[in-house]
């Protein structure tokens, strides 16, 4: 199996996605994905920990809910477009 093939497979289920996506993220120290729940889910480091826990060992019941799912998604989209404004307002700034 390839690298591409194993991502695809890894990222085909939602507690698969999330954990892929926190370890490049978070890992890479892009994302603190404790911080990032804070600020999205109103959650505590414990509680984003645990949930993460619950993915990486493929625990359904005790990951993410639908909901959670969808907060760290629109948090993400959020993020984005906050970093695409402040991208775009590099690009247009006058040069020194």
């Amino acid at each position: 199996m390839t690298k591409e093939e194993i991502r695809a497979n890894v990222v085909a289920y939602k507690m698969g996605a999330v954990d892929n996506m926190v370890l490049e993220l978070h890992s890479d120290g892009i994302v603190d994905f404790s911080k990032f729940c804070e600020k999205y889910l109103q959650r505590t480091k414990d509680w984003t920990a645990g949930k993460l826990e619950a993915c990486t060992y493929l625990k359904k019941d005790d990951a993410f809910t639908p909901e959670e799912y969808t907060a760290i998604s629109a948090g993400l989209r959020d993020l984005a477009a906050r970093l695409a404004a402040y991208a775009n307002e590099i690009d247009s700034a006058k040069d020194e």
